[in-house]
């Protein structure tokens, strides 16, 4: 035994040098991890309007970037996650698609208020239009003019002739050709008023109660964007601080292999711990790869989320800390879910708007009457130019004729439709069934908000207690591995004690990262049910 008994490697000044570094580094690190929220990990902007000009907001709807370079990241802002909830108000597209609706239905409401105003219109109408004419007689029309005088012939006889002045006589073969143009213009007003139609009321409250679901379906997606913004911070945070923690391993590690190789070199240990430090090493490189790019993936994530220029990226600034404790147990918290909950409110406000569209679809074979009143004016100018007469209606060609009228009219209009083939009584029946739909629907959406609140509920209990526990295997590994330093100082440990030491104090890090995650999240699930809206657009009645 005494002659296969391996000697005992000295102690490394090096490792140890390293070593103490690391414990001031954990120490810094541990303030980051929640046990002094008042520690930053990155400054964060003083607040939004203090970024750089261009950075924060959003890219034009339609912007395709065409080249690589305007894809390019230039700057890294990093904010807290009150400013990123604050950004997304003005930059979320879900938000402003829901502005965008709310705003439609505004429209439609004052559309359907239109229905008990009187309608006034105003009809105008001008032309001119021109015609060319050409008349030949081959017989003439003497017979129809009085006796001018008798004139005497050699034989005894007497011819007839007849007036030549008179406006109407055509000779035979005559002729006239005459070019005409026609001008008119008018102009009209009418006045039309429904004094009795019963379905104007059911159009009205339709748009109304679809307004209303507009306003619940916005508060909603603020609810929603509220959640995906903290999830999204959350997420990065916890990136951040794995990318710290593996850095920090790794760097030790990397430490202790060398000091390995230095061993082997002096055959003081063997070839199998040269193996195993590298490929701890290699583990921990492949963990510090992995964690730098869920820490890039997480910033594009909440950078997309945030709508911000092509060219930021955004980074999680602040403490990584628990929030506050949350106030209600789980029966109060259910009850102030269903408490003007939006999704509830939509889903009540769509049924209703469905309701009072059956009701307007019914008032179709109800009679109405209305009433009416118009007037107009028009005039129309007649001109003869270009005559030309050859024994033909000289005095009947009148250079201009200018005609002028007016009129007006009033009265009652009564409209009944008695029959319409089952039309109206389908869509009202189509409706209601509708209506029925969405009634079912919101009990089930009540059931889904339950089930999601108690999920969370239970949740955000188990990860406070994954906390406590995690914090204790923390501190439990962090005085594990001073024990293991000073072992290995003088002499009673070797460097495979104070890895080992390591690696479990990097999962207890990591562990308490993951626990203080976990319960934050599951906080923000909660406050997704039960927070108040964060801000509603202006509404008109």
């Amino acid at each position: 035994m005494a002659q296969v008994k391996i000697k005992q490697p000295p102690p490394s000044a090096v490792l140890i040098r390293h070593l103490e570094r690391l414990e001031r580094d954990l120490g810094e690190l541990d303030l980051v991890l929640g046990d002094n929220p008042a520690k930053k990990e990155a400054a964060p902007l003083n607040s939004l309007a203090a970024a750089p000009a261009g950075s924060l907001i959003p890219p034009p709807i339609s912007a395709l970037p065409k080249q690589a370079e305007q894809l390019v990241i230039l700057q890294e802002l990093g904010i807290t996650l009150p400013q990123a909830q604050e950004l997304a108000l003005s930059n979320d597209l879900a938000i402003q698609e829901r502005q965008a609706q709310v705003k439609e239905s505004q429209g439609l409401v004052r559309s359907a208020q239109g229905l008990y105003a009187p309608s006034i219109g105003i009809r105008a109408q001008g032309g001119y239009s021109q015609q060319s004419a050409y008349n030949f007689a081959p017989q003439n029309n003497y017979s129809l003019y009085p006796e001018y005088s008798s004139v005497s012939q050699n034989n005894g006889s007497s011819i007839k002739t007849y007036a030549p002045g008179a406006g109407f006589r055509v000779a035979s073969n005559g002729w006239n050709a005459l070019t005409t143009g026609f001008a008119d213009i008018s102009a009209g007003l009418r006045l039309d008023y429904n004094l009795l139609d019963l379905s104007r009321g059911p159009a009205l409250a339709t748009r109304q109660a679809q307004r209303q679901e507009a306003i619940a379906r916005y508060g909603d997606q603020l609810r929603a964007t509220q959640l995906a913004v903290s999830s999204s911070f959350y997420k990065l945070q916890l990136a951040q601080q794995q990318v710290r923690i593996r850095k920090a391993v790794l760097a030790n590690d990397l430490v202790i292999k060398s000091q390995v190789e230095a061993l082997k070199r002096a055959g003081l240990v063997p070839r199998l711990d040269v193996y195993r430090i590298e490929a701890r090493c290699q583990e921990g490189q492949r963990r510090l790869l992995q964690a730098l790019a869920d820490r890039r993936s997480s910033q594009r994530e909440l950078s997309n989320l945030l709508n911000v220029a092509f060219s930021t990226t955004l980074t999680a600034a602040g403490p990584f800390s628990l929030q506050p404790p949350w106030p209600f147990s789980l029966e109060n918290t259910l009850v102030q879910g269903f408490y003007e909950n939006p999704q509830l409110l939509a889903l009540n406000a769509a049924r209703e708007a469905l309701l009072r569209q059956a009701d307007g679809q019914a008032a179709q074979l109800l009679p109405s009457l209305g009433i009416f009143a118009e007037g107009g004016y028009g005039q129309t100018n007649l001109s003869n130019f270009g005559v030309k007469l050859q024994g033909c209606c000289g005095a009947t060609h009148i250079p201009v004729v200018q005609n002028q009228q007016a009129d007006w009219a009033a009265g009652l209009k009564f409209n009944w439709r008695v029959f319409d083939g089952g039309i109206s009584a389908g869509e009202v029946s189509a409706s209601r069934a509708a209506a029925d739909r969405l009634n079912l629907a919101g009990a089930r959406e009540r059931n889904r908000i339950r089930q999601e609140l108690e999920t969370a509920f239970f949740s955000y209990e188990a990860a406070l207690a994954q906390v406590v526990a995690a914090r204790a295997g923390y501190r439990a590994a962090r005085e594990a591995l001073r024990d293991a330093r000073a072992r290995y100082g003088i002499g009673l440990a070797d460097y495979t004690d104070v890895s080992d030491s390591l690696r479990e104090l990097t999962v207890a890090m990591e562990a308490k990262a993951e626990a203080v995650t976990q319960a934050n999240l599951s906080y923000a699930r909660l406050l997704r049910e039960l927070s108040p809206p964060l801000a509603l657009p202006a509404t008109n009645s």
